[in-house]
């Protein structure tokens, strides 16, 4: 099956894409130097809700490179992995996400992103890389600040999926971009 990009999807993918460097780069809690809490991964995990995983990973990739450049980071090829997997991963959760209303559901997918992204591969990322502010420290000494983080932006990142999902915005997205069920060609 192969998709087929309309207008509008680009135009969504470019509205998620400023979303989250305003989120991420503006709308942020600095704690000490080395963690920031903020609700970017909301607006990555919507674009692989709304856009499929394919359309999540875009959003991620693109949203964080930009976001690198126009804040003065450097770019950690690793690290700019983790919004990628963040909207893919999301992009396979909506089924999920479909079928229910409860929000701890949503939480707890969120949570499972969180997880996996943030606190592991994240933190992977940035002991490894060259340049990071981390480089070559134990795994360990960042894991905990990484967790709290993570905790903290998972209820955010909840709230701001579940409010959005559950809104006229994705009745009104479904019905104008090519998440609808696509024929074969």
């Amino acid at each position: 099956m192969k998709r087929k990009w309309k207008a509008m999807d680009l135009a969504v993918m470019g509205l998620l894409i400023a979303l989250t460097i305003i989120a991420s780069k503006y709308l942020k809690i600095e704690i000490g130097t080395m963690y920031r809490v903020n609700f970017s991964s909301a607006f990555i995990m919507l674009s692989g809700i709304w856009l499929g995983p394919i359309g999540g990973a875009i959003v991620g990739l693109i949203s964080d490179l930009l976001g690198c450049v126009m804040a003065g980071y450097a770019i950690n090829p690793l690290y700019t992995m983790m919004p990628v997997m963040v909207g893919v991963f999301s992009g396979f959760a909506e089924p999920i996400i479909r079928k229910t209303k409860q929000v701890w559901v949503y939480g707890l997918i969120v949570l499972g992103i969180t997880v996996v992204t943030s606190m592991f591969y994240g933190t992977w990322a940035l002991i490894v890389w060259p340049g990071s502010y981390a480089y070559g420290q134990p795994f360990f000494l960042h894991f905990p600040g990484r967790v709290a983080q993570g905790l903290i932006t998972t209820v955010m990142n909840t709230a701001v999926v579940y409010l959005l999902y559950r809104s006229q915005v994705t009745v009104i997205l479904n019905s104008q971009t090519a998440r609808q069920p696509e024929k074969i060609d």
